[in-house]
């Protein structure tokens, strides 16, 4: 079952049905309708998660394909963030929520943030 990906250039827009967030990505299984069903990355894990489904690489031959993660923010980075911000750790339904702003934060601005990154790198290697 392959999952597909849309990206919302209107941000104001577009939201998960399952958590009303405003979302920039929402995600879907391909046979189902994404403007009607598709749902922000932290709701669809959760789906995944409490159906009990496994994820598998795609095959291409002999290999494993598999994209190489550039940036990622763990739980613990977040909880020690918290605890210098506000003295504790986040709640389960914080961190959620957490992750939801994450999303809709980075998803946002990333094409700025990946722009100038990409910008800075070509001029740093160019030295």
């Amino acid at each position: 079952m392959a999952v597909r990906k849309v990206i919302s250039k209107d941000f104001n827009e577009e939201k998960c049905p399952c958590c009303n967030w405003r979302v920039s990505r929402r995600y879907s299984f391909e046979e189902n309708d994404i403007d009607k069903e598709g749902l922000c990355g932290s709701c669809f894990m959760d789906m995944i998660v409490e159906e009990g489904m496994t994820i598998n690489t795609k095959e291409e031959g002999d290999g494993i394909m598999a994209e190489r993660i550039l940036f990622s923010i763990s739980e613990d980075y977040v909880q020690e963030h918290a605890k210098e911000r506000i003295g504790r750790q986040l709640t389960g339904e914080e961190l959620h929520s957490v992750g939801k702003g994450l999303d809709s934060g980075i998803g946002w601005d990333l094409d700025v943030v990946l722009d100038t990154a990409i910008d800075e790198a070509v001029e740093i290697c160019k030295k």
